[in-house]
């Protein structure tokens, strides 16, 4: 993968909570690219939403002076304070005074990586103003446009997935882009026009083979279809990439209860998907948590709800440790 798949892949796990997913592909890109700064940033970050504050506010300190990350890395540190137990006051007026007096002048991609974080951690009015500001100054942007559809579809209304969807298509005038691509297929997806979804993922990974959220993405669209027999295909296709593929192993388990009613398979798919998490998103209490509600409402078999049970320890347990 390039750079820019990288991050696009970051922005994907971003989104979709695999913190412990971030830490990986931000370690690859470091390895890689070790003077983009911006791979720092997310590993940082990653660190921070696993729950190791005090590491993550001292990555941040490191690259606060870096010119393309400098003012979403002060923005960081202003949530990373909050999120500690005993904020550092200080500290964060220190930074928010800091972030008031570089936003005067920031350049384009200063403003971009604050939008982009904004738009991580949830703050949808504030990366508005950040990636706005942005496209004024570059004198119209595409990638500002697309980050500024990624917003409008966030907000799940119909008016607002119209414009997306033109935004992601002007993106797309100068060649692929898995950003933009993986917008207009959500764009569709939520429009419920899953065959036009379906072929824009499609088109990623013609383009992009090793771009698994593609996958992932083919697999609940099939799904959406109520197209048991291709979901299933493609969450084996998935499986071969990657063994310990969370959504692929969850599909499977789905499918076993569902489809099968083949109550044996599906425990054994779920202990592996428990065994998977606690490898590949080892802090994610947030995740466990989904994934037991989703399969305690689904069934109440025995042999499940015990495997589901463990689960639901799991998620205390981690709970508990990001609390201390």
């Amino acid at each position: 993968m390039d750079s820019q798949e990288l991050k696009t892949l970051i922005n994907y796990y971003c989104q979709e909570r695999y913190f412990h997913h971030v830490l990986l592909v931000a370690s690859e890109g470091i390895k890689r690219y070790g003077s983009d700064p911006v791979f720092r940033f997310y590993h940082a970050y990653g660190t921070l939403m696993e729950g190791k504050t005090q590491e993550a506010l001292r990555e941040f300190e490191a690259i606060k002076n870096k010119q393309d990350v400098s003012l979403c890395s002060l923005l960081a540190l202003i949530y990373a304070h909050k999120m500690s137990p005993n904020p550092d006051r200080e500290a964060i007026l220190e930074s928010d005074a800091r972030v008031k007096e570089q936003r005067k002048g920031a350049g384009e991609k200063a403003l971009y990586h604050a939008g982009l974080f904004l738009w991580h951690i949830g703050r949808h009015d504030k990366a508005r103003e950040y990636i706005d500001r942005m496209i004024k100054i570059s004198d119209g942007s595409k990638q500002g446009h697309v980050l500024k559809a990624w917003l409008d579809i966030t907000r799940g209304k119909e008016p607002y997935t119209k414009k997306a969807l033109k935004y992601f298509e002007e993106g797309l005038q100068d060649g692929n882009d898995t950003f933009a691509l993986l917008g207009k297929a959500q764009c569709l997806e939520m429009r419920q026009n899953y065959s036009g979804a379906l072929e824009t993922v499609n088109q990623i990974i013609v383009n992009f083979p090793s771009f698994l959220p593609a996958f992932v993405k083919k697999m609940k669209l099939q799904l959406a279809l109520q197209d048991w027999d291709q979901t299933v295909e493609t969450a084996q296709r998935l499986l071969l990439q990657d063994s310990q593929n969370v959504e692929a192993l969850r599909m499977q388990a789905l499918y076993y209860v569902c489809r099968e009613g083949d109550i044996e398979k599906a425990s054994t798919k779920l202990e592996n998907l428990g065994n998977t998490l606690d490898a590949m998103e080892p802090q994610n209490a947030q995740l466990f948590y989904n994934i037991t509600l989703a399969f305690s409402r689904t069934v109440r078999v025995p042999t499940i709800v015990d495997v589901v049970n463990l689960f639901f320890k799991k998620f205390k347990r981690y709970l508990r440790e990001l609390l201390v």
